[in-house]
Order: structure tokens, then C-alpha cells, then sequence
């Protein structure tokens, strides 16, 4: 169990736009995400600023803790970079434990997996009682590494009392790449960052983080042709979407003589920025009038009551609705 949280990332967002404040969490936390699929870790949720994730769930790994323990080393790293390249004062503090967990899905809305434990209790007080830079880790996790890395101890019972409480012993783990920076890379990234010092810090860390090159949320809705407009399905003619309606196309094919043979097609994706504004217009246009359309021929037809027919999907509890 992993929980990580950057330093210095409130006082750094005080001073972003909205806009800029979302594009860098974007990029930060699509770094974390590509990290974590490296290294077979899953993301369960994130927390402001804190990103929280596991390895060996939904199905059991035998190196989960090596996986939990190489991530959190990567995204000390990948901070590290941004300091290095940005001048931004920010770093990452890591926590890991390992141990047990409930797992689940709850709630009527916004469904999301996730864990419950004590163990996951104190991975989250490992992440708070580490230092910055370090990934801190509990006795439990050490015996899970069999030696894969080297170790000092964390001292973590002196900086957050739950520890200190729960009479916890925690490491701090080395990591290997420290031994292998050269001073040479250094300087050639302290003079990168000094060129753009005047430069707002979050302007720096935006320009900076872009370079990653982070895949934006929805990009490919942006692609229309993504959409299928193949009529067939499995080698048999597709049904038409109707609403409250999902019934065999055999059974439906008169009441749907009004519909286009053709299914409705989506515009190409744009190619410049002026086509893309009448693109889009035209495109949103075309929809709104295909909807109303249909939904102007749905409302002109006869519907049978749910009691005559097993091929509605969607029926009423309550009578009064049903006529309604």
C-alpha cells in the first residue's frame, strides 16, 4: 500500500491560475499513472495532492512490495527532474506498508474500488511521518523486499505520533541511482533551470511539465471517426437506439420505416482551427435535429402497455407512472 503527497505543492497551487493549476496536475498525475503501470501498481484513488495506490490487488502478486517500493523511488525521481529543471521547490514523501486489506465496491453513485484496513491506516501515517525525497517503509515491507534494496532506519515514532503510538519500526530505502549521479548532469541541469528564473514558479512547472507529453482526459473523443457506424453487430443487422425500448430487430422493423437506412454519421475530425468552429457547429447542429427528431417520432407512436409485450428493457413500478 502506497501513499505518496508532494511538498510544497499547496503553496505552489496559491499561486497558479485555475487553468494552469489543471494542467499541472494533469501532467504530474498522468506521470504517476504511467509509473504505476510499470511497475504493476493500481491507482485507487487521489487526494488533493496525495496519490494512493496498491500492487497485488485485484489479483495477487508475489513481488508487490518490490513493485510499491520501485514506484515510489520513480516518483522521487520524476520530482526531482521538475526541481532540477524548474528551480520549483517541491519534492515527494513517500509511504509504504504491507499488510492486509478490504477491498470493494460501495455507495449508489460515482462507483469506486477501493481498500480499508488498519494496514491501509498506517501506510497513510508512513507517507506523513517520511521525509521529503525518501521512501519510507514499515518492518512488514522490508521482509517482503528479501534484501532487494538497502535500507537505514526512518525514525518515523519521532515525527508522527500514530507511529510512535503503534510502537512501529520504519527504514528509509536507498536509492540505487544515488550512487550513480554524476555532478556533471547536475550542473548541466542547474544551468537548464537559471535560464528561466524570472518566470512565475508555476509558469515554469506548466511549461516544464507539458514537455512530458502526458495524455490529456477525453483526447480521443476529439477523434469522431473513433465512433463505429458499422450497422452490423456479431454478423447481424444492428438495432436502432430507441429509449425505453431494446427489442429484437425482427419485431421492430415497421414502426422503424421513418428512421434513415443509414446510421447517423459523425464529421470528420478537423483540420485547422478556423474549419474546427464550423465543424463543431455544424456538428452540434446535426445532432440536436437528428434528437429531436427522433424523439418527436417516439413521441407520435403508440406504445404497448409492459404487461403485453417481454421486449421492453425499461418498465414501471408504479402504474400511475407507466400512463404518465
Amino acid at each position: 500500500i502506497l501513499y505518496a503527497d508532494i511538498v510544497g505543492f499547496t503553496r505552489l497551487a496559491s499561486d497558479c491560475s485555475p487553468k494552469e493549476l489543471v494542467i499541472m496536475l494533469n501532467e504530474l498525475f498522468g506521470k504517476f499513472d504511467q509509473i504505476a503501470k510499470e511497475n504493476e501498481c493500481m491507482r485507487i484513488k487521489i487526494l488533493g495532492d496525495c496519490y494512493y495506490c496498491v500492487s497485488g490487488l485485484p489479483v495477487s502478486l508475489p513481488k508487490h512490495a518490490k513493485n510499491c517500493v520501485k514506484m515510489g523511488l520513480d516518483m522521487c525521481e520524476a520530482i526531482k527532474l521538475v526541481r532540477e529543471a524548474t528551480g520549483v521547490d517541491i519534492n515527494m514523501r513517500v509511504g509504504v506498508h504491507s499488510g492486509n486489506v478490504l477491498c470493494g465496491v460501495i455507495g449508489l453513485r460515482k462507483w469506486q474500488f477501493d481498500v480499508w484496513s488498519h494496514d491501509v491506516t498506517l501506510a497513510n501515517h508512513m507517507e506523513s511521518g517520511g521525509l521529503p525525497g525518501r521512501v519510507h517503509i514499515t518492518e512488514a515491507t522490508l521482509k517482503h523486499l528479501n534484501r532487494a534494496y538497502e535500507v537505514e532506519d526512518g525514525n518515523g515514532q519521532l515525527r508522527d505520533a500514530y507511529l510512535k503510538e503503534m510502537s512501529v519500526r520504519t527504514y528509509l530505502v536507498i536509492d540505487p541511482r544515488s550512487k550513480d549521479q554524476s555532478l556533471n548532469s547536475r550542473h548541466v541541469l542547474k544551468h537548464r533551470m537559471n535560464d528561466g528564473l524570472k518566470m512565475r514558479a508555476s509558469v515554469r512547472m506548466t511549461r516544464y511539465l507539458e514537455s512530458w507529453g502526458a495524455v490529456k482526459p477525453f483526447a480521443h473523443l476529439q477523434n469522431r471517426d473513433g465512433f463505429a457506424a458499422d450497422p452490423m453487430v456479431n454478423g447481424k443487422p444492428r438495432c436502432k437506439d430507441i429509449p425505453l425500448h431494446s427489442a429484437p430487430c425482427s419485431k421492430i422493423t415497421e414502426s422503424l420505416d421513418e428512421f434513415p437506412e443509414e446510421p447517423f454519421s459523425l464529421p470528420a475530425p478537423p483540420l485547422s482551427s478556423s474549419k474546427n468552429k464550423s465543424q463543431r457547429s455544424k456538428f452540434d447542429e446535426e445532432l440536436h435535429n437528428e434528437m429531436t427528431t427522433t424523439i418527436d417520432e417516439l413521441s407520435s407512436k403508440q406504445w404497448s402497455k409492459s404487461e403485453d409485450t417481454s421486449s421492453l428493457a425499461l418498465w414501471f413500478p408504479k402504474k400511475d407512472l407507466e400512463k404518465q
